[in-house]
């Protein structure tokens, strides 16, 4: 620090960095602010991301398991190439569980695999974003569900369709459950 800081013991001193600076600032922050590390952009593809794989990873409970009664969400990418299904719930120590279920290319995997989980576990909701091109797989899942005659235990009987507000506030939600571990 001192090669970096030359007012170190003249206006600045070493308490001080420790514990106003260094405590208010990220872990970054505090590297370019005070140590004199280049504020470089990302060079891993993530510099856009909002929880970076570092904070994830922080959150990590390879022991987790879920208990009661579970929520899944279906995304699909823009160009319909994948889409994803997670599951959140509760743990027993009632901190959130959350993990992403499935992975794969297109579409056409989705609505089977989706009555397999609700059929699976006991499920309060499947959700997709109304703006999401998974939106467009609503009205099958519905019917499959229907169908197996699972939506008796799910909000609404229905898939919920999210509307922004309501994703919004689940980012939102998120990412503070991520920053505060």
């Amino acid at each position: 620090i001192a090669e970096v800081n030359p007012g170190l013991g003249i206006r600045l001193d070493l308490p001080y960095i420790r514990e106003m600076e260094q405590a208010s600032l990220s872990e970054r922050g505090f590297a370019v602010q005070r140590c004199g590390v280049a504020l470089w952009s990302r060079t891993d593809g993530l510099e856009d991301v909002v929880i970076t794989p570092e904070m994830w990873a922080a959150c990590t409970d390879r022991e987790s398991k879920r208990a009661g009664h579970v929520c899944f969400a279906v995304d699909t990418s823009p160009d319909r190439k994948h889409t994803s299904i997670c599951v959140a719930g509760d743990r027993d120590d009632e901190l959130a569980h959350v993990e992403l279920t499935d992975y794969r290319h297109g579409t056409g995997w989705v609505v089977d695999r989706i009555v397999e989980l609700v059929k699976a576990k006991p499920t309060t909701a499947v959700v997709i974003d109304g703006l999401s091109p998974a939106a467009s797989l609503i009205p099958e899942i519905t019917d499959a569900l229907r169908k197996q005659q699972l939506l008796a235990g799910l909000n609404e009987q229905e898939v919920t369709m999210a509307g922004a507000r309501e994703q919004a506030q689940a980012c939102g939600l998120l990412y503070d459950a991520v920053d505060q571990r």
